[in-house]
């Protein structure tokens, strides 16, 4: 989870970002099996990490793709998504969406 830098906007507002962002927060997730998956198992529903993450070349360690078809790989291997885009996620669905939620 990242914060874009102050006065700057999310993809949401058309407004770039042009200076480095700030890590909020770093979230893994573990297989869970969640009936609106469709495939029935996801890991989407990320939980924040306490302290300092090990990264290496398939992503940060605890961290489990579910769906190795569409996600994962060294090319895949950390997502990063803004905070402003959670927050704007937030207005539109009308309730609080954690760090994380969106995987």
């Amino acid at each position: 989870m990242v914060k874009a830098a102050q006065g700057q906007g999310s993809m949401h507002d058309n407004r770039a970002v042009s200076t480095v962002p700030t890590v909020i927060a770093i979230s893994t997730g573990r297989p869970q099996v969640k009936e609106w998956a469709g495939i029935g198992r996801t890991s989407i529903d990320k939980t924040n990490v306490s302290g300092p993450a090990r990264v290496g070349e398939l992503g940060i360690e605890g961290d489990t793709v579910s769906d190795t078809q569409h996600h994962g790989g060294p090319d895949q291997a950390i997502y990063a998504y803004a905070r402003e885009d959670l927050d704007w996620w937030e207005e539109q669905l009308g309730r609080p969406i954690r760090n994380g939620q969106f995987g």
